[in-house]
Parts: structure tokens; C-alpha cells; sequence
């Protein structure tokens, strides 16, 4: 992961825009207007991460999200994101991912973000679990690769290049024993692979007409679907109860799930704890 981060440590800390942002953008925004058919009327940048920078632009009222990355290494997904028209995704109307600024743009969906529906969006009163379930194993039903990527996945989330903030970040110095451990628990499986996500975070999905949306496959990887759905369970704030419920409306092999259950919490640790790293490592 440390691999995919932005690299350029930001010198403002708002969302002001840089002359050479403004530069940028004009550039990028040509592209769009051409590749997509559409007049921009307005762009603001709204977020930074360590991978990219993401800008809202409007178009005619209409929502547009453009991300951008700066660093020498295109994000992981963003080429099979951009080449596949997947249908969990939002319509993705232009990119560039080889050219003096690889970004991509796509429509914001009429809808609601998870965040701003409920911390525990699996909850069996919203009755949201049931198209949750469906459009999860909507990603889960392709592949992108013919190899589990789930031990490569860990290892990006728990870069080697954390070990020079092991005194001041003293939490990294367990990463190697991590993925040591993973390695050995962990038994590579094709089969239970798909597309996972990786990143299931409320902001990172969107609930439009009856159907989830999803965003931000940064961390997504062809591996193993039982973890993911673990992850899934943490980052949703879902109690035992209630994701047994969802696991049995997803129909998913209980006893798989189950035999993953150590692999996962490793996997967890990867996931969570590498998220903090890098935002340290990127913006101290």
C-alpha cells in the first residue's frame, strides 16, 4: 500500500487550491469536457487521502466525483475499474491513467451515503441487509485475476517501509509478526476467490433507488471472500446477532467463514492499523 500512497506532502492543510492545482485542473477538466460531452461549471476539492486527491465537480447540476492521483504509482484497481463497466460501481465517464496526470472521474448517484443513513447499516431495522447482501455478492460474482492476491494484499497493507517509524510509531514493529502469522494460517483457496473491496467503509458506499453503490476500491483485490465479509463485520459495526442473520441471507458457507475467522482477525489488524500508518507516514 505504502507503494500506492500520494506522495506530494501537502503543504496547505485546508482545501485551498495550489497554483499549480489550478493548473492541473484546467488541464484535467478539458479532458473531461471532451472524453464525457459535458460543460463544467464548478470544481472544489473536498478530500485528501495518502492515495489521491478528490474534487466535486457539477456539470448542468449534475454531481461528478474527479480523483486524482500524483504519486508515480497508479492506485491499485483503478485500470479494471476504468476498463470494466462493473455494475456496482458508479458510471466512470473519463480517465487517464497514463498520461501527466492519471485521475478518473465518474457520476455521483442520487442517493444517500451510508454514513449519513446509520453507524450500523446491517441493523435488521433499517431492512437494508437484504440488498446489502445482494449487491455485496454482486461484487463477489467477479474475478479480476486468476490467483488469490490475499497474502500480496496483506503485505501491501503492512509496507515494509513502516519499519523506519518503528520508535515513533511503536505499533509497526508487530507488523512483520503479522504477516508472518498470516502466512502460516492462511491457505491460498482460487475457489473462494473474487473481487473483494477491502474497504467497506460507511463513506465508501452509497445507497441510490433500492440498489448499493460502491467507490473508493483503492485497497480491492481478487482474494478471499470469507475475509472480506469479516472485515465487513467490523467496519459495519455489526453485532454477532446481526451478521449471523446477514451471513444466512447472504447464503455463505458458515463453515468456511468460520475456519477463516483467525485469518481474519489478522487481516483486520492489517487493515486498520495500516490506514493509520500511512496517514502518518504521508501527513505526520
Amino acid at each position: 500500500m505504502e507503494q500506492k500512497k500520494n506522495f506530494l506532502q501537502h503543504t496547505v492543510q485546508d482545501n485551498t487550491l495550489l497554483p499549480i492545482e489550478v493548473e492541473m485542473l484546467d488541464y484535467i477538466k478539458r479532458r473531461i469536457e471532451s472524453q464525457a460531452s459535458i460543460k463544467i461549471d464548478n470544481c472544489d476539492k473536498f478530500a485528501r487521502s495518502p492515495l489521491y486527491d478528490s474534487y466535486l465537480l457539477t456539470s448542468d447540476k449534475r454531481p461528478f466525483i474527479l480523483k486524482v492521483n500524483l504519486s508515480p504509482f497508479v492506485p491499485n484497481f483503478w485500470d479494471k475499474l476504468c476498463s470494466n463497466n462493473f455494475p456496482f460501481h458508479p458510471n466512470i465517464v473519463s480517465y487517464d491513467l497514463s498520461g501527466d496526470y492519471n485521475y478518473i472521474c465518474f457520476e455521483m448517484p442520487k442517493g444517500m451515503f451510508a454514513s449519513d443513513i446509520s453507524k450500523y447499516l446491517l441493523s435488521p431495522r433499517l431492512k437494508l441487509e437484504s440488498f446489502f447482501a445482494r449487491d455485496l455478492k454482486k461484487i463477489h460474482s467477479f474475478s479480476s485475476s486468476n490467483k488469490d492476491e490475499t497474502i500480496e494484499t496483506i503485505g501491501s497493507f503492512l509496507p515494509m517501509e513502516s519499519a523506519i517509524i518503528q520508535h515513533t510509531f511503536p505499533v509497526a514493529q508487530l507488523f512483520g509478526a503479522v504477516k508472518s502469522r498470516f502466512k502460516n494460517v492462511y491457505v491460498p483457496s482460487l475457489s473462494d476467490c473474487s473481487i473483494c473491496h477491502f474497504d467497506l467503509d460507511l463513506s465508501n458506499i452509497i445507497f441510490s433507488k433500492n440498489e448499493f453503490k460502491f467507490i473508493n476500491f483503492e485497497y480491492a483485490a481478487n482474494a478471499n471472500k470469507y475475509i472480506e465479509l469479516w472485515l465487513a463485520k467490523e467496519v459495519l459495526n455489526c453485532s454477532d446477532s446481526d451478521f449471523e442473520s446477514f451471513a444466512s441471507i447472504y447464503e455463505v458457507d458458515k463453515e468456511k467463514l468460520s475456519s477463516l475467522k483467525e485469518a481474519a482477525e489478522l487481516f483486520i489488524f492489517a487493515y486498520m492499523n495500516s490506514k493509520i500508518i500511512s496517514e502518518f507516514m504521508t501527513f505526520g
